[in-house]
């Protein structure tokens, strides 16, 4: 230690010496002058280098104010001298004094370091003392201060020059700091959501309460037991004061809903939910929390609105269902989901062909905004077959879909003769705020750099920090790296930086943590078909090696060991004429065959669904009158064809069928044309997946025509052709007078 010290002594009086230099007499004196001043710089800069770093005299705790002030005042006078030089003699000065200045940002940097320091440690013993007197208030306003200015130092001990003198510093405040955090952190975010749902019950918020009392009794188990008991008597205080109440509703499918509690209840029979719009609740099934109940309903029609009625008393809550699927005689320009900021706006062109005539519409044309819970409406008309319009957000985050209808009264509502197509979907986020709570990633866009967690937007950029969680520590990591491992339902922690309106501050310095990294690469599973003609068929895909796919099926389960080389196969049975769903965890070699097997990472799981069977059509129906001729004079006969479940119907704007009868009569028919029209629907939705197994077919006048004996399609007809539609069966008999499908 002595020798330390005498080694900074003699460098000061060296780095000193550079103000002793006597004024130059001539230009030759000027030129060792500046030599003079440059070595008197670069010698304070080099026992600065050795004050700053605990391979020298650095301690971690002592700011070298008088050295770093000494170093800066000679680079200060080097540099007037140096501006005074010519030629390479400036050059060369220049690139050496560079040198100078590198050690004084070090230096700059290990003093805020320290200083930074001191002031985590000061807000450590706040926090602690607090925990020591456990006065749980205390604690929270510690814990708020503490963790905001441990946010704003933090940064600054990372940026101290040199792995072992940066962990010196850090190691004496930091991780006391983290470790006092840590402590009561759950603590803090309990009392935090019991407070806000007493609030909300104030307020007659009941939702909002029932969500933060659901994330506190979520939390409760692993509070310190410094507070335990006095966060539990409180959480049941507020159980106890939060009245029963719905306070979610939730669309599933065409016949299911889920309704959310305010807190856990006894019982819910049908008989407590009531719609209106004729809508019937036909069975409830209580989850296992009891904060939540399925509803089993009567068929939802396509856009309709339903309200629902808790106990005989209407609520706020009611959903809205999709309207019928897009027509052809609809088309808009903007057509892709489209993910925008706030308080933008999206331009749209609709062209709109009249279906009776196949010329641009000349009427009555309605936009309806579908948000999320509303519909706004605005009216237009057009001379052309176009309307033109712009979605302006008001700030608001939310999903927008502007639907198109074909409004021949221009009463705004679909009527039985309208048709209606939805445009693109526009997501507008919020700007960012920071996350305490690992939370999933929704969305990612690594062309743009930038990543929403539900409803608001984070961008990042090279300014920033970033870390990822391995082996329970966060580790640093560079920008590069952070891109790699960022995908969509990762768990992210973020300290965001904003401006003082709360909008993004692109010169601030956001903290970007990676909690749980859900990589794609940990487990993938092949492109599979929809559709499988045989009885089995090979799973393939890549995993980590050495772990176990574990692949359950309905009743079975499979597995199959990851190679060396990360590839991995096996092939399932399929059941016949039926959907087979398969899901697929990557487990830990060895509990693949135990109750409960390990995942090897969150997210390492697959989900999916092959159907087991060629396409087949399973009835075909006609409103041809039973006993008479199919005359082809434009009366808009149907024709009604149903495949095999699990078939999903694509039509294209030509698509066409051409028949032909006994007697030699050949019509084709084009979709579009001539009061013909093509529509694929979902037929009884037994499959749970909306797949469109029904193909209905309106016979105008043909687009061409090939007279047999008497120009009319009579008894037997045969489907020789169907063009323009993804799935078909060709050359099948059918008789349009009964329907009946007479053999294939």
């Amino acid at each position: 230690m002595k020798k330390k010290a005498i080694k900074i002594a003699a460098s000061t009086a060296v780095a000193a010496s550079a103000f002793v230099a006597a004024a130059p007499a001539n230009k030759a004196d000027a030129a060792v002058n500046v030599d003079q001043l440059v070595k008197d710089a670069e010698n304070a800069a080099g026992a600065l280098k050795w004050a700053i770093s605990v391979e020298g005299t650095a301690d971690g705790q002592t700011a070298p104010h008088a050295l770093y002030n000494l170093t800066k005042d000679a680079n200060k006078a080097a540099k007037a001298a140096v501006a005074k030089a010519k030629g390479n003699d400036k050059v060369l000065y220049t690139a050496r004094l560079q040198a100078v200045e590198l050690q004084i940002s070090r230096a700059m940097a290990y003093i805020d370091g320290i200083t930074a320091g001191k002031k985590i440690a000061a807000d450590t013993a706040t926090l602690n003392a607090a925990i020591a007197a456990k006065d749980l208030t205390k604690v929270e306003a510690a814990y708020h201060q503490m963790t905001k200015e441990y946010r704003k130092q933090a940064a600054l001990l990372d940026r101290v020059y040199g792995q072992s003198t940066r962990d010196v510093i850090r190691n004496a405040t930091k991780k006391p700091a983290e470790a006092a955090i840590e402590a009561v952190k759950v603590d803090v975010t309990v009392k935090m959501h019991l407070d806000a749902a007493d609030k909300a019950i104030k307020a007659g918020d009941l939702k909002a309460a029932g969500e933060s009392l659901e994330k506190a009794q979520a939390w409760i188990d692993k509070v310190s037991t410094t507070f335990k008991a006095e966060l539990t008597k409180s959480s049941e205080d507020v159980a106890n004061a939060l009245p029963l109440a719905v306070t979610g509703l939730t669309r599933v499918d065409e016949n299911t809903l889920i309704i959310k509690f305010s807190k856990a209840a006894d019982v819910a029979p049908v008989s407590n939910f009531t719609f209106d719009n004729n809508l019937s609740v036909t069975s409830t099934s209580l989850s296992d929390d009891k904060k939540s109940v399925t509803l089993k309903t009567t068929t939802q029609e396509k856009g309709k609105t339903y309200t629902l009625s808790y106990k005989g008393e209407k609520t706020k809550l009611s959903f809205t269902t999709a309207p019928a699927s897009g027509n052809s005689n609809i088309t808009v320009d903007a057509k892709d989901v489209s993910r925008q900021d706030a308080a933008t706006s999206r331009s749209y062109t609709v062209t709109v062909k009249d279906p009776t005539t196949n010329q641009p519409y000349n009427g009555y044309v309605t936009i309806k905004l579908k948000k999320a819970a509303a519909d706004l409406t605005a009216s237009a008309t057009d001379a052309n077959g176009k309307v033109s319009f712009v979605v302006t957000n008001d700030g608001t985050a939310e999903n927008v879909v502007p639907v198109v209808l074909l409004d021949r009264n221009g009463n705004q509502t679909k009527d039985s003769n309208d048709l209606e197509h939805e445009a693109g979907a526009t997501v507008y986020y919020a700007a960012g705020t920071d996350i305490t709570t690992a939370t999933a990633v929704d969305y990612v866009n690594k062309t743009d750099k930038y990543f929403a967690v539900a409803t608001k937007k984070y961008v990042y950029d090279e300014n920033d920090l970033y870390q990822l969680k391995v082996g329970g520590v966060y580790k640093n990591i560079s920008l590069a790296d952070f891109e790699a491992a960022l995908s969509k339902s990762d768990s992210v922690l973020v300290n965001y930086a904003v401006t003082s309106t709360g909008a993004y501050n692109k010169n601030g310095v956001s903290v970007f943590k990676i909690d749980t990294n859900v990589s794609e690469s940990i487990l993938k599973v092949n492109n599979v078909p929809t559709r499988v003609v045989g009885n089995t068929y090979t799973l393939q895909g890549t995993g980590e090696p050495n772990s176990v796919i574990l692949i359950k099926g309905t009743t079975v389960d499979y597995s199959a060991e990851v190679n060396s080389s990360g590839s991995w196969s096996y092939t399932v049975p399929l059941n016949v004429a039926a959907q087979n769903t398969f899901t697929i965890d990557q487990v830990v070699k060895g509990t693949e065959n135990s109750a409960t097997p390990t995942p090897t990472h969150a997210g390492a799981s697959k989900t999916i669904n092959i159907y087991q069977g060629d396409f087949n059509i399973t009835a075909a129906t006609s409103s041809g009158t039973a006993g008479t001729a199919l005359v082809l004079d434009g009366t808009s006969a149907t024709l009604t064809l149903d495949f095999t479940k699990f078939d999903d119907l694509n039509i294209a704007d030509n698509a066409s069928i051409t028949v032909k009868d006994l007697d030699g009569t050949t019509a084709t028919f084009t979709n579009t044309q001539k009061l013909t029209s093509f529509v694929a629907s979902d037929a009884d939705n037994t499959d749970g997946n909306g797949w469109k197994e029904r193909l209905v077919i309106t016979l105008g006048l043909p687009t061409s025509l090939q007279a047999g004996a008497d120009s009319k399609l009579d008894g037997l007809v045969e489907i020789t052709a169907i063009s323009g539609v993804t799935t078909h069966k060709t050359n099948l008999l059918v008789n349009l007078k009964t329907g009946d499908v007479i053999a294939e």
